[in-house]
């Protein structure tokens, strides 16, 4: 359908479906275009030949030529030569048309006999292919020249800058401008060639200003720096105090020291520095807020000391004129009392408690610390016993408690050194029985004790010191035979039949068996194995009395 009709074409239309007659006669064409296009793709163009009723006719047989526009005749639009249509075709055919430009086209399909008998569809022809981004010079410093630089893959193409906000309507033109505005700017450009065009943007960065940093408050001097800006280094340092106070150090360099007045409530420092390594001069200010700020008593001490060992603990400084008292618990204070800082020596376990209270010009603040009285631990993590083969190995597991790096000392004289983690662990392999335990440990800081100990029993291999013996019975009564098998842990398993033959187990989990009824004879033997290995005894033969017995 077109995407215009026109009002008396509606009206028959209409008349016609309400009075449900049959038309046979072609009065126009359905021209179908893509809303959007492409330059230089095959654009499918769909025509259907319709009648009054708005019913594709399926018969018709006519031959149609193309028109194409754009504000005017395109020539450069490549149309489908005429046509004439088919059976096939069933009224309805798609074309296919390219766009060399840009812009929104039009495109006619004309009936050839008759020149009213036409229909028509517009399109809008993009340039995908086209490209456009931009650039600038920046970061610059505030007020130097920015140049703006646009790049595009069109043929002929021409620019246009412009800022986004403020300018007072300021337009520059060319592929490459200079200016000393900053902000955001857009550049089009329009392409004579391709008949597109295309919008691009570029915002101008400035160079970084100094970061100053000063504290939220003081209340008494205090440090302005600029030293930990990542931009710098600066050079041509310049400190200043707009208000509330004055510089009194380091003026020159990365670090000044600023000094409030008695009266102040808050100090304003500016600094105007060049950045090295662009030569850009900028400037930027902090603000502290100047409060009565009260003695800190807050108290800095070792986490742990050890037992009958010396520890230290101290408050912050409060100045001229303050006090201090100290009080402890489970410790006793050695040197110290009425300044920041003491030196106390710790009992020999339990925690220690510290107080702290200092006082100036009339304001008081108290502080507590708990210290532990420790010493590292070792112990073994293993259960009381433990057994090995012969010539195999057993792993020690020892948990550490304290601050590395730990020392133990071994019961068989072995010392581990320079442990740094909270868990060791030591490979024996003991020709015997033998118990190990940890004979002494230290930390870092102190000595301490050691718990637990781990007997490690040294089990020795299966072996027949004696196999069972072959033997006559009465017929129909049954034989004891007996090995000996020295050994710890052992299991037995008899068998019938000649050594080695394991088909036919016959039970017995002792180093006696005791046959079923001798009816003929019958070869016996017996393995006797344990974790450390087996050992397979020789056969013994068991027969009826009348019967000769024969040892294997």
């Amino acid at each position: 359908m077109p995407k215009a009709i026109s009002l008396a074409l509606l009206a028959v239309i209409l008349s016609a479906r309400l009075a449900g007659a049959a038309d046979t006669t072609v009065v126009w064409f359905t021209a179908e275009l893509p809303y959007f296009s492409n330059r230089e793709a095959q654009t499918p163009f769909v025509v259907t030949a319709k009648n009054r009723n708005d019913e594709t006719m399926t018969g018709y047989r006519g031959t149609v030529t193309f028109s194409a526009s754009l504000r005017g005749a395109d020539p450069s639009v490549e149309l489908p030569p005429d046509y004439t249509f088919t059976a096939a075709d069933a009224g309805t055919h798609t074309f296919y048309v390219v766009f060399h430009r840009g812009g929104q086209h039009q495109v006619w399909v004309t009936d050839v006999a008759n020149a009213d008998l036409s229909g028509s569809d517009d399109t809008s022809v993009q340039c995908p292919e086209l490209t456009l981004t931009a650039t600038n010079s920046g970061p610059v410093c505030p007020g130097s020249t920015i140049t703006l630089t646009a790049q595009t893959n069109a043929p002929n193409p021409s620019f246009t800058w412009y800022p986004h906000t403020g300018g007072g309507g300021l337009v520059l033109h060319g592929q490459t401008v200079t200016t000393t505005m900053g902000g955001t700017w857009f550049v089009t450009m329009d392409d004579t060639t391709a008949g597109c065009s295309a919008t691009a943007t570029t915002s101008v960065a400035y160079e970084p200003i100094p970061q100053v940093s000063v504290p939220s408050t003081a209340s008494g001097d205090y440090a302005a720096s600029i030293a930990g800006d990542s931009n710098g280094p600066y050079t041509n340092i310049v400190w200043s105090v707009r208000s509330g106070g004055s510089v009194i150090a380091g003026q020159g360099t990365a670090t000044a020291t600023i000094r409030p007045n008695p009266s102040a409530a808050a100090v304003v420092v500016t600094v105007d520095a060049t950045r090295v390594s662009t030569g850009c001069r900028q400037g930027n200010e902090g603000t502290t807020d100047i409060v009565a700020a009260p003695p800190d008593a807050r108290i800095s001490t070792g986490g742990s000391v050890c037992p009958n060992g010396s520890g230290v603990a101290s408050v912050p400084d409060a100045g001229a004129g303050a006090a201090y008292a100290w009080s402890l618990q489970n410790a006793s204070l050695v040197s110290g009392q009425g300044t920041p800082s003491i030196v106390f020596t710790a009992s020999a376990s339990g925690a220690i408690s510290i107080a702290a209270t200092v006082t100036r010009g009339g304001a008081t603040a108290t502080g507590h610390a708990s210290v532990a009285v420790d010493s590292p631990s070792a112990a073994l993590r293993a259960g009381p016993t433990a057994a090995v083969c012969a010539g195999d190995a057993a792993i020690l597991d020892v948990a550490l408690t304290g601050t590395p790096p730990f020392t133990l000392v071994w019961s068989d004289g072995m010392t581990q050194s320079g442990i740094m983690s909270n868990a060791v662990s030591r490979q024996v392999s003991p020709a015997e029985t033998t118990i190990y335990s940890i004979a002494a440990v230290s930390d870092a800081a102190c000595s301490g004790n050691a718990g637990g100990g781990i007997r490690i029993d040294v089990l020795a291999a299966p072996h027949i010191a004696r196999s069972p013996q072959s033997a006559a019975v009465s017929a129909n009564t049954a034989a004891r035979l007996t090995v000996d098998a020295p050994g710890d842990a052992l299991m037995f398993q008899w068998f019938e039949g000649e050594r080695g033959d394991v088909s036919k187990p016959v039970g017995g989990s002792a180093a006696v068996f005791v046959t079923p009824p001798v009816t003929k004879a019958t070869s016996y033997w017996v393995r006797v194995s344990s974790a450390c290995g087996s050992s397979d005894s020789a056969a013994a033969v068991v027969a009826p009395a009348r019967v000769r017995a024969a040892r294997h």
